[in-house]
């Protein structure tokens, strides 16, 4: 059973209430006309009663204003003849002067309706008061915010004011007038409105009463008469009296004009009645019923968070019409609402409290840890108070101690040159006690001649200046030394109040200079020696690169045709592996020549300008095959640095392959990322910031300051998983330094790496290319062109263009030659060879070719001597590329100075190898 009610026996008892009904009805047909003739009348009269009040109180809102302004006006008139009088009697005495005032305020309130004024300064002090009525026994004004119109009240005569005041500028602008109405009957007669009764209230008691009087009418209307009663304050302030405003009038309607709307009252709600009652009722039991099962539903509904389903569409139809069913239908909604909100809130209250018990819990335990702590910090603070103490009664002592204990000569002089203070080492130097050596002039102490060589010093710190000079002084027993002198001026407030004196004995010192400066004579000469050794390192490095390439290149050739001639799978993956491990083998290799020649000194930057997109697209084009392979993925973002650059591109794709090889082979999953960004700019050039990031396994703390050292490896065991000898690093940070930065790390075990260097680069000159993106990903599918397809692809765009043109290739080494003459003859090329140089100048004499592959370092005459000898004898017509192992800087500069055209570093790449036959054969 539903709390609202059961509505349901109610269907049962229709016949009943349709007889109720029609009994209804028959009494609405006489009482509702009666009814609705005294409701016309009512409201007729409540309508008339509206209008006289609003019309009485719109008369005096008007009228209280008119008389407000007109007081203001009278006012403002009484101060400025006060002012022109004061004007007038300024000579004249204060007693005669207030005398005459009192004069001029009786004739200026006689001429209005202020029974007494005052005079008084604007901190509230009273200066003149004046009237019929004495000061004390009128209450303090309230005023309002501008201070013109305000309130007063007198207890003993039971009557309020009305205050105006205005501004006396005579008595220099520090006083005002203030003026008084009484609000009186013979006020209110002037307010007083036809049939209208006003009576004054002021805290419940009422203190004026004024009565209308009625127009006199030759012909009366007999009908009675009413009254219509409002009350309305004076005006906004807080103090003001109000007014009881009572009106008489008559009633609106005649006794026809109402007989005639009963009658049709009658008649309409006759024919109304039985048509609306009907419907009405019906409707109202169909929405109770609604009202009933939307009830029902939400009591036996459990206690929720939500609104249970179906009640919302039940409480819109019994709600569907303004009236008290609807009214009810609403009510019970917003009641359910609250229902279910207050269940809601509960529930979050509940969870919020056992958060905040938790977070109190745990506020106080870490109040009570700092409590513990600033205790205990507290008393070590104490602690050391005692200490700080105790140590500076001992500072004085402890002053003197030291400065006894220091071997060197210290003293203090005035700037009359007398001695103020002098430690023990300076009296023992020249042999003097304390009480001779206090208020000694310098010139008797050091003796006429040693003091004109120091005067010049003296005077300087007199002025200010700090001198710091050497030179010889005799002790007291007669031998002499060498004393290096400080001589530090006292200033104090810009004035120079004297100059203390530090020496310090280098007698030894000027001994061991002597030694060294032999000493440094014999190092010059090591350091000449170890030039020449350097040197010699040079020379065997460069032959030594000469003599591995030289294999090396034979090695990967043969590898290179072999693979390429071989249809057997198995057999060229082998091969692919010789190729890969000789690749290893030649980085290791520039690897360490790189690193000697840093150290050497012999590596120089190149400064040209380069696309950043380009040398990134072939840095990342070269690991990108070590993490295909273990699926890793390839993330760089370098959008921020600009698009072309000046420096050396190659010494920086060198540094970045270093950094993002070390993160493919130590990241066995997830990604590697390369971050480039702008860290500081100048003028004309930019610093540049590279990180390196892996998902890798880190690296410990202790093992970080370790990994840019040469030939250091993270784990050198002999179980380790990963290989290197550990130059990668090493070589990286020369290389950054060289290029005017620095490099570091960052890494957690567990978290990964992060690797990073930074160069300064110069701005280019020409315009830069479009933006390839904000950030481009490069993920472990396979590249759209592999590299064996790009050197089929070069190889048959050579053989296209340039099939049966004439190369010469000058190699003294018979495998080199051959490997060279296979690649070379695969492209559909003439190929001639020579063993020597001389060789070559008469094959050159004898035959035209299109282009010469010279070797450098040949037996009989060398690559360079004879590349000279053809450019004397035939001009720079004929393209020379030389093909050499040397790889070191001044190698490439001496073949461009001998008339080469271009230079290949062996072991020669093939793809390499076509580009350059493509380029120089047109």
């Amino acid at each position: 059973m539903s709390a609202f009610g059961n509505f349901e026996p109610r269907r049962h008892t229709a016949v009943w209430r349709l007889k109720l009904r029609l009994l209804a009805v028959l009494l609405l047909l006489v009482i509702v006309p009666a009814i609705g003739a005294i409701l016309v009348l009512q409201a007729g009269i409540e309508q008339e009663r509206e209008y006289q009040l609003s019309d009485a109180r719109e008369h005096l809102v008007k009228r209280i204003g008119d008389l407000d302004q007109g007081w203001r006006e009278t006012a403002f008139a009484f101060a400025q003849q006060i002012d022109l009088w004061q004007a007038t009697a300024a000579s004249a005495r204060s007693e005669e002067g207030d005398a005459r005032l009192r004069v001029l305020l009786t004739t200026l309130l006689d001429q209005g309706d202020f029974t007494h004024a005052v005079i008084g300064a604007h901190s509230g002090r009273t200066l003149l008061r004046y009237g019929t009525n004495p000061q004390e026994r009128i209450g303090p004004t309230y005023w309002d915010s501008g201070g013109n119109l305000g309130w007063a009240y007198s207890e003993a005569d039971h009557v309020v004011y009305r205050a105006v005041s205005a501004d006396l500028r005579s008595l220099s602008g520090n006083a005002r007038l203030l003026l008084y109405v009484p609000i009186d009957e013979a006020l209110l007669r002037r307010l007083a409105y036809p049939n209208t009764e006003l009576i004054v209230l002021y805290r419940g008691e009422r203190l004026a009463v004024s009565s209308g009087s009625e127009p006199q009418s030759a012909q009366r209307v007999r009908e009675p008469r009413y009254s219509a009663t409002m009350t309305m304050p004076w005006d906004d302030l807080p103090s003001a009296p109000s007014l009881e405003i009572t009106r008489l009038f008559r009633a609106p309607l005649s006794g026809s004009r109402l007989a005639a709307i009963t009658a049709a009252a009658v008649a309409f709600f006759a024919f109304a009645t039985w048509i609306v009652l009907g419907r009405w009722t019906n409707e109202r039991a169909a929405r109770l019923l609604q009202l009933q099962g939307a009830a029902s539903d939400f009591t036996a509904a459990p206690a929720a968070v939500t609104m249970p389903g179906g009640i919302d569409s039940k409480l819109e139809r019994a709600g569907a019409v303004e009236d008290d069913i609807g009214l009810l239908a609403r009510e019970m909604c917003s009641m359910m609402s609250r229902i279910v909100r207050y269940q809601q809130e509960q529930a979050a209250a509940h969870a919020a409290l056992c958060d905040a018990k938790l977070e109190l819990e745990q506020r106080v335990a870490e109040r009570t840890a700092q409590l513990a702590a600033a205790n205990s910090a507290l008393a070590e603070r104490g602690a050391q108070l005692e200490k700080l103490n105790a140590a500076l009664g001992e500072r004085e002592r402890f002053t003197r101690y030291v400065t006894d204990s220091v071997p060197a000569l210290v003293s203090y002089w005035g700037r009359d040159l007398r001695c103020r203070f002098a430690n023990r080492a300076y009296l023992e130097w020249f042999g003097r006690r304390p009480e001779e050596m206090l208020g000694i002039r310098l010139q008797d102490l050091l003796g006429e001649e040693l003091f004109q060589r120091s005067e010049p010093y003296v005077l300087a710190a007199l002025c200010g200046e700090r001198q710091v000079f050497q030179t010889s002084l005799v002790k007291a027993d007669g031998s002499g030394g060498q004393v290096l002198l400080v001589l530090a001026p006292d200033e104090i407030g810009g004035v120079v109040q004297g100059y203390s004196v530090v020496g310090s004995d280098i007698t030894e010192l000027e001994r061991t200079r002597v030694r060294l400066a032999e000493m440094n004579q014999e190092l010059a000469r090591r350091v000449e020696q170890a030039e020449e050794a350097t040197r010699a390192k040079s020379v065997f490095l460069a032959n030594m690169s000469h003599e591995i390439r030289t294999p090396m290149n034979a090695i990967m050739g043969l590898t290179h045709l072999l693979e390429r001639d071989s249809g057997d799978r198995l057999q060229r993956e082998r091969l692919g592996m010789i190729d890969s491990a000789a690749r290893h083998l030649l980085h290791l290799i520039n690897d360490v020549l790189d690193l000697s020649k840093i150290e050497a000194g012999k590596m120089a930057l190149e400064e040209v300008e380069f696309s950043r997109d380009d040398l990134l697209s072939r840095t990342f084009e070269i690991i990108s095959e070590p993490a295909r392979e273990k699926g890793l993925e390839l993330v760089v973002d370098a959008d921020h640095l600009p698009h072309r650059l000046r420096g050396d591109p190659k010494r920086l794709s060198q540094a970045l392959i270093n950094l993002l090889g070390n993160g493919v082979k130590f990241t066995r999953a997830g990604r590697v990322g390369l971050h480039a960004d702008v860290v500081a700019e100048q003028s004309d050039r930019i610093c540049a910031r590279f990180a390196v990031q892996d998902t890798g396994e880190g690296i410990p703390p202790e093992r970080q300051a370790r990994l840019f050292q040469p030939f250091e490896q993270l784990d050198g065991s002999t179980t380790r998983h990963h290989g290197g000898t550990g130059l990668g690093l090493a070589l990286t940070r020369h290389l950054a330094r060289m290029m005017g930065g620095e490099v570091g790390v960052n890494s957690e075990p567990g978290a990964g790496s992060t690797f990073w260097f930074t160069a300064w680069f110069g701005r280019a000159a020409t315009p830069a290319r479009a933006a390839l993106g904000d950030q481009h990903h490069v993920h472990p599918s396979p590249p759209s062109i592999p590299s064996r397809d790009r050197e089929r692809a070069t190889e048959a765009v050579l053989r296209e263009r340039h099939s049966g043109r004439r190369v010469l290739l000058v190699e003294d080494n018979p495998i080199n030659r051959e490997v060279a003459q296979s690649l070379l003859s695969a492209t559909g090329l003439q190929v001639e060879a020579a063993e020597h140089g001389a060789q070559a100048v008469e094959l050159v004499a004898a035959h035209k070719y299109d282009l010469v592959l010279m070797d450098v370092q040949m037996p009989v005459m060398d690559g360079l001597e004879t590349t000279r000898r053809i450019r004397r004898q035939f001009g720079a017509e004929l393209p020379i590329v030389a093909m050499t192992a040397n790889a070191f800087a001044q190698d490439r500069v001496a073949c461009l100075n001998a008339g080469m055209n271009d230079l290949l570093v062996k072991p020669v790449d093939p793809e390499l190898l076509y580009e350059t036959l493509l380029r120089w054969l047109g």
